[in-house]
């Protein structure tokens, strides 16, 4: 039970993000800001520091939606879900 209603608030997260996103309106429903909930946000900034070293570095990188930094290195593609990985991924990163 615990596994679907975690499943249904996901999802719903999800659609609120994409409905603010693509600015859709939906009549009777009040609006809010036009960015992203506050987990989401959460979620996202929890990456600032992994940004940081890879601008440093000047390594290429893209924070994806919903939350998941994409990177690119001597012609390959990694996606991570966490800053933890992330920063697993440039601890085994040569120095230059």
């Amino acid at each position: 039970m615990e596994k679907l209603i975690t499943h249904l608030k996901d999802k719903t997260d999800d659609l609120e993000n994409r409905s603010r996103r693509s600015n859709i309106r939906i009549i009777n429903v009040p609006e809010q800001a036009e960015d992203y909930n506050v987990d989401l946000q959460r979620r996202r900034d929890e990456f600032r520091n992994v940004k940081r070293t890879l601008r440093e570095m000047e390594v290429e990188y893209a924070l994806i939606y919903p939350a998941q930094l994409r990177v690119k290195h001597l012609g390959s593609v990694k996606f991570f879900s966490t800053p933890a990985e992330a920063q697993r991924f440039l601890k085994d990163l040569p120095s230059e």
